[in-house]
């Protein structure tokens, strides 16, 4: 209807309001008022609509502010099984790392990560030949269930053997001294409980080739690893990239969970059916 009006308008261009006799102007209906404001409206709508469609953003802008994409320009994280990212996308519900590789694309649990880290660096420290020692300034009672005595002292070479130095001091009670250095920020009396309380379940083994990955795994899982919707700025997601990069396996967490998925480029053409 607006066209045909359009064009009948365009026939009659001097349309005006009719004049009555007495010189007065007659209104014009108001269907027809209203017709001419949508022709007008319709006229000018596709210019607008073109000029905004050519405005790009230059950033995603949220309610906290301005969140760019972490840019490693031509730097590149290089894993040890030839994988390489290429760019750092971000995350997923401030728990999963999106991130574009050589491959593809790959999917990083931020806390399974950060827990590989921490572990590999344990390990290290566990398995140097003296591991570092830190006194502790107060000694802390730790108080034994009668169960775990025979268990205490089982390992008791063991947890000697990573640095700590405990002695008993009654019967159902021992003195924690001193802990390895690099758990200076555990609390020691929590952390042997925790270690006595997983022995017990079976989940530590007080084999002398392994036992310090048991402990690695345990405390890596324990202590302040970054866990699912903890905030992270983008130099902190693309620091734990890297960080994880340079572990052994970097693949899994110390406890066999998967850290990394992993997408191929030809995996997602077929998903989408652009290759059959």
């Amino acid at each position: 209807m607006a066209n045909k009006l359009a064009k009948a308008i365009q026939l009659v261009p001097n349309l005006k309001e009719p004049m009555e006799s007495g010189g007065k102007r007659t209104p014009l209906p108001s269907f027809l008022k209203s017709s001419l404001a949508e022709t007008n409206r319709s006229a000018e709508t596709p210019q607008t609509v073109r000029q905004t469609a050519l405005i790009e953003p230059e950033s995603i802008t949220l309610s906290s502010g301005t969140v760019s994409e972490p840019d490693l320009g031509s730097k590149k994280i290089s894993f040890r099984d030839g994988l390489q990212v290429t760019k750092v996308l971000g995350r997923v519900h401030q728990t999963f790392i999106l991130a574009e590789s050589n491959e593809g694309f790959i999917v990083i649990d931020q806390h399974a990560a950060h827990e590989k880290v921490r572990y590999e660096a344990l390990i290290q420290e566990f398995n140097s030949k003296k591991p570092s020692q830190q006194r502790l300034l107060m000694d802390e009672m730790l108080e034994v269930s009668q169960k775990n005595i025979e268990l205490l002292k089982e390992v008791m070479p063991l947890l000697n053997r990573l640095g700590f130095e405990i002695d008993a001091f009654g019967e159902q009670t021992y003195v924690i001294r001193a802990i390895p250095a690099v758990l200076v920020d555990e609390n020691a009396v929590e952390l042997v409980r925790r270690f006595l309380e997983e022995k017990e379940e079976g989940k530590v083994s007080t084999n002398l080739e392994n036992y310090q990955e048991d402990v690695a795994a345990l405390i890596a899982c324990k202590r302040q690893s970054v866990k699912a919707h903890d905030a992270m700025t983008p130099e902190a997601v693309t620091s734990l990239v890297e960080q994880l990069a340079n572990c052994q396996n970097p693949f899994n967490c110390p406890h066999g969970r998967p850290a990394i998925l992993k997408y191929t480029f030809a995996e997602l053409e077929k998903q989408f059916k652009r290759k059959l």
